[in-house]
């Protein structure tokens, strides 16, 4: 019996190797961080890019973003950066990345590009699809929707900003209650000025 289980645990074991080795690395895409991100606000955007070939170093990277007025990257050694403008309106549109001493992100390693940007879109979420450039001229687009899909776009979740609506609902209130008390003071004013004019009429009648 111990002679039949031998064998179906080495094939269990290869087919295991397999499948390890023929998967692709989790959590190898390219993603983005932006912790406390709020609509209509703004926050920096992290993009973290691992290079996933055996043989290429990652020379290039070029985010797409929704029109936005104040866009900054901040500088990396090595590389150089440009913002991309729409004409007419003047919004970014584009940031690229480009390798310029020659070493990039090697194999088996990883980069940070950083974004400060906003104002925030009002949405829930943000797709950033992101086009990865490689020294053997390689280009990978992750332009994908869905975290299962072979290349998912990079997605910041967006929160609803909770500072303006409070401060709107506030200044009504503070309105409301200014204008209750000045009714209240005039229906004050009123019933005085009632109470003096029939006492002079009193003081009147008995002269």
């Amino acid at each position: 019996m111990n002679r039949r289980i031998l064998p179906a645990l080495v094939v269990t074991s290869a087919a295991i190797s397999l499948m390890l080795t023929s998967a692709p690395l989790a959590g190898a895409h390219v993603t983005v961080d932006a912790p406390e991100a709020e609509s209509g606000g703004y926050t920096v955007l992290t993009f973290r890019v691992p290079t996933e070939s055996d043989d290429a170093s990652t020379t290039g990277l070029a985010v797409t973003l929704p029109e936005m007025r104040s866009v900054r990257t901040e500088p990396m050694p090595g590389w150089t950066s440009e913002i991309i403008r729409d004409q007419e309106s003047g919004g970014t549109t584009e940031v690229r990345w480009e390798n310029a001493d020659g070493t990039g992100i090697a194999p088996g390693q990883f980069g940070l590009f950083r974004l400060s940007v906003g104002p925030l879109p009002s949405e829930e979420i943000l797709p950033l699809p992101t086009v990865q450039s490689y020294s053997d001229g390689t280009l990978v687009e992750w332009f994908e929707e869905g975290s299962e899909s072979e290349y998912p776009a990079p997605v910041v979740q967006l929160t609803a900003n909770t500072e303006v609506q409070p401060a709107a609902t506030s200044s009504s209130e503070y309105s409301d209650n200014t204008a209750r008390w000045l009714g209240g003071a005039g229906l004050m004013l009123g019933a005085l000025g009632a109470v003096l004019g029939f006492g002079a009429f009193v003081r009147k009648g008995r002269a």
